[in-house]
């Protein structure tokens, strides 16, 4: 109860507050705000956010925490998304998303570049599973539903997953497409 409260109290501030952001980047990747939101709200909160209230030391934690794992030849994930640095590099090098000037850690603290990346991701792992799946015959409610939980798990686990059991085994087994769309909608809800 408590993590879902958090989730609300802070991943609903980036959510509110990057909402033209979000709905840029739909627009973009053809990705529907709700699933990028979703993201934000449930990814947002990570311990360093809770912890160090301000964005300022939050990113200042991450960012040494990313220099440390590195160093030990480790990913790390950071950022409004808890994006890996690895996926991000990816996301640029596959023109997912446009680098910039910036450096790739630089990038995913900040904020609303962060939600590019996290779009990309999204459109990626949406591309993906669509060369390599029935995906386009599945309803729209699960075709989200693996592309949240591939957000999660990795694309390439899902693709696993779904080579030996069914669509509907996968969705019904992992949680955090529930901790994240389901989630979502009801704080959305509340919102209101």
């Amino acid at each position: 109860m408590i993590d879902t409260f958090e989730r609300d109290i802070i991943g609903g501030q980036y959510v509110r507050s990057f909402d033209n952001e979000i709905n840029k980047a739909s627009q973009k990747t053809g990705i529907p705000t709700e699933l990028i939101a979703a993201v934000i709200r449930h990814e947002s909160s990570a311990i360093e956010r809770r912890i160090f209230i301000s964005d300022c030391l939050a990113d200042s934690v991450e960012f040494v925490q990313v220099i440390i794992r590195l160093q030990t030849g480790r990913d790390a994930s950071i950022g409004i998304g808890q994006m890996q640095i690895g996926t991000a590099r990816l996301l640029e090098q596959t023109r997912y998303v446009e680098k910039g000037d910036s450096h790739t850690i630089i990038n995913l603290l900040n904020e609303s570049k962060a939600v590019e990346y996290i779009a990309g991701y999204l459109h990626l792992i949406s591309d993906i599973l669509n060369q390599n799946t029935n995906f386009a015959s599945l309803d729209v409610e699960d075709q989200n539903r693996l592309i949240l939980i591939s957000y999660n798990q990795g694309v390439e686990m899902t693709l696993a997953s779904l080579n030996v059991g069914s669509v509907y085994n996968l969705i019904n087994e992992s949680s955090y497409d529930n901790q994240t769309l389901d989630s979502y909608r009801r704080w959305k809800g509340e919102m209101r």
